[in-house]
This record gives structure tokens, C-alpha cells and sequence, in this order.
């Protein structure tokens, strides 16, 4: 009775053990479904972008030399419309391309902060206002293409705008960090151990929806009113971040507000002297 005791369980502790594995391997079977079906829809993506995008270059310069020679009120009127219309097509290329990691960057080492500093100075008057800057005083020199990384930025700056109330305020943050794969394993599962610089972007909005929140990334996906949002913004974000050898990550607080993320690699080599300026 004791021997059938103990065999008893045995087979109870090697039967958890093997739900255990199969639970686990149903769930990196479907990690990998997904892997692959986003790399379908990205080859999709950026075989459809390039010949569209070739298409609204052609319409473009032909709208510009047509301006040129015409001279009428009405016709120019059109014509700015058209124009207008074709640039925002191709800015939504430019999204789809960089959700498909095929945007064509030139990267160079970049001081964060400068890169920061001078978005939130732009001409956009959305972007001004009720900022907070808390700017590490020496970043890491990181190696990236600037002109994309400020687009991706102001993507998160906008999106960060509309989720708060009119006296919200919104923070930006760099931070120089030892990535410790231990300490944080969730973020060590997308990027190995090493220096980073992170750029953090929280905002006072509801937060995110715990629905949502898996699917935020996903191209097309958006929790906007049909006609508000592409749903390209943030998998923009993602796809740039993939393709610079970082990593952007979501911290919701629902009902308090969200922080993202935004993981770059220190820069292997060059020196970047970063610009006198206050902290805040």
C-alpha cells in the first residue's frame, strides 16, 4: 500500500509536469503563428507600399508642374487639394513601411535629448505646452536615424495629447540604463543585457484598456472613431524601433495614465557631444 501510495504520487507529479510542458508548448506554438503572420502581412505591406508609394510620386509631380502653369483661382484650388491628399498617402506609406521594417534609414549617432529638445520646439502648436522635460545630463551617444526616431516621437506625443484632458500634463524622460536580463525579464525576452538609453513618454490620460492593450501595436488597430485614426501610428513606432536594434514597451496605469517605453542601443563607437540646455 505504501509503494502504491508513493508510485500514486509520482504519476500525479509527472501528469502536472507534463500539462505543464504541453500548456507551454500550445503557447510558443502560438507565438509563433503570430511571428509568422506578421511577417506575412509585413512582406505584404512592403511589396504594396513601394508600388503605391511610386504611384503618388508621379501624382505629385504632376499636381507641382501643373500649379506652375496654371493660373486660375478655382483650378489652383484643386490642385492644393490634390496635393494635400497625395502627401498624406505617402506619409501613410511611410508608416506601412516602417511597421514592415523596410523604411530605408540612415542612421548616425544622435544625442536623445537634442533630438527631444528640438521636437517639442517644432511648429506644430500641439506640441506645446503643459510638457515636462526630465532629461538625463549626459545620454549615451545612440546610433539611429534621427529624422524617423522624431516622427515616432511626435506619433507618441499626439497620441498622448488626445488621451488626456486639456490641463493634462505630459512627461518626457531620458535615462541612461544597465539592462539586467534578470531584473527585468519580461523586456530581456526582446532585447539582450547592455546599455541603453531610454526614452519614456507618460501622459495623465485613463490609460489603456486591458482588452486593448495586446493588440495596441498591431497595424490597423486603433480604439479612434472610424475616420480619426489610421492605426498605424504605434505599429510605426514598433517597426522602428525592431529595425534600430531597440524596443518599445506599453505601462498602463488604467485610469492614471501610460508611460511608453522606447529602448535604444548605446552607440558602439563615435562621440556625441550633447547641447547646453536646462533640464527642464
Amino acid at each position: 500500500a505504501e509503494r502504491s501510495s508513493r508510485r500514486y504520487g509520482d504519476l500525479v507529479e509527472a501528469h502536472a509536469q507534463l500539462t505543464q510542458e504541453i500548456d507551454s508548448r500550445k503557447a510558443l506554438e502560438a507565438e509563433l503563428f503570430e511571428a509568422r503572420k506578421l511577417e506575412a502581412v509585413g512582406r505584404l505591406t512592403g511589396g504594396f507600399a513601394h508600388e503605391f508609394n511610386n504611384l503618388l510620386t508621379v501624382i505629385a509631380g504632376n499636381l507641382d508642374l501643373l500649379e506652375i502653369h496654371l493660373s486660375e483661382q478655382e483650378p489652383l484650388t484643386y490642385m492644393h487639394d490634390a496635393r494635400d491628399a497625395a502627401k498624406r498617402g505617402a506619409k501613410l506609406i511611410q508608416n506601412m513601411l516602417a511597421f514592415a521594417q523596410r523604411t530605408r534609414l540612415e542612421p548616425k549617432v544622435t544625442d536623445l535629448n537634442a533630438l527631444v529638445t528640438d521636437a517639442c520646439n517644432g511648429d506644430s502648436p500641439s506640441l506645446h505646452g503643459g510638457v515636462e522635460l526630465d532629461l538625463v545630463a549626459d545620454p549615451w551617444p545612440v546610433r539611429i536615424d534621427p529624422v524617423v526616431a522624431e516622427i515616432a516621437l511626435i506619433n507618441l506625443i499626439l497620441n498622448a495629447r488626445e488621451a488626456m484632458p486639456p490641463d493634462g500634463r505630459l512627461t518626457i524622460r531620458t535615462e541612461n540604463i544597465h539592462h539586467d536580463p534578470i531584473a527585468d525579464k519580461a523586456l530581456a525576452i526582446e532585447i539582450g543585457p547592455g546599455r541603453y538609453v531610454r526614452l519614456s513618454v507618460t501622459d495623465e490620460g485613463v490609460g489603456i484598456d486591458a482588452d486593448a492593450l495586446p493588440r495596441i501595436f498591431d497595424p490597423f488597430f486603433t480604439t479612434k472613431p472610424i475616420g480619426q485614426g489610421t492605426g498605424l501610428g504605434l505599429s510605426m513606432v514598433m517597426g522602428f524601433m525592431k529595425q534600430s536594434g531597440g524596443w518599445v514597451r506599453a505601462l498602463p496605469t488604467e485610469g492614471q495614465g501610460t508611460t511608453f517605453e522606447l529602448y535604444f542601443p548605446m552607440a558602439a563607437t563615435g562621440v556625441c557631444a550633447p547641447k547646453a540646455r536646462p533640464d527642464r
